[in-house]
């Protein structure tokens, strides 16, 4: 096959992923993540067996390009993606989390994948053997996608209450009750002086 072609197809998939990406997440935000995921994984993988199985048995531009445009699904996925990362961990760990749990799907599913390829290509004699690693990352995918439940979210009573916590532990009650405490040693000092000073005025008057 032409390499130009083939960079020419690469070219035109990339510049629609663009777009796609930014469309699908906008989507996920509306009808959920799982929603544009698991129809998008799903079919991604269908689409890629029989099309790499047509290239292989035929290859021609055609089919290279057919192959090629179904790399549009993946706009699909990486669009909700990062965000469905991001908010299965909690606020506090949301960055470490997301950064380690993408971190370790590169280096298993994509670090081994050219080891992986070649050695299925070796034991069975099959040129689209490739295809069983995509379907079984895609596999784990969906099972994982399946099993997730979501964070519950609070409601709003729940935060009412937090955020109240969270000002009356903050640090200016704090000083305001310093500060009548403070000024409450400060009354009853001035109380004690003045009826000190008035008792001993009393006492000077009964003794003229």
């Amino acid at each position: 096959l032409p390499i130009l072609n083939a960079q020419l197809g690469l070219l035109v998939v990339s510049l629609v992923n663009a777009v796609v990406a930014v469309a699908c997440g906008a989507l996920s935000d509306r009808i959920g993540r799982r929603a544009v995921l698991v129809p998008a994984l799903f079919i991604y993988s269908l689409l890629f067996y029989v099309i790499l199985q047509r290239l292989v048995a035929a290859p021609t531009t055609a089919n290279l390009w057919q192959l090629q445009i179904v790399a549009v699904l993946l706009g699909a996925l990486a669009g909700p993606m990062p965000a469905f990362m991001t908010e299965i961990f909690p606020v506090g760990v949301r960055s470490t989390g997301a950064s380690l749990m993408y971190n370790l799907a590169v280096m298993l599913f994509g670090g081994l994948a050219p080891f992986i390829n070649t050695w299925l290509v070796q034991m069975t004699g099959d040129k689209a053997a490739p295809v069983y690693y995509i379907l079984f990352a895609a596999a784990v995918g969906l099972i994982g996608l399946s099993v997730y439940r979501g964070r519950r979210p609070c409601r709003q009573s729940q935060l009412n209450r937090r955020n109240k916590l969270r000002r009356q532990t903050a640090w200016r009650p704090y000083g305001r009750r310093d500060d009548r405490t403070c000024g409450a040693a400060f009354d009853k000092s001035a109380r004690g002086l003045f009826n000190g000073g008035k008792n001993n005025a009393e006492e000077q008057g009964a003794r003229t």
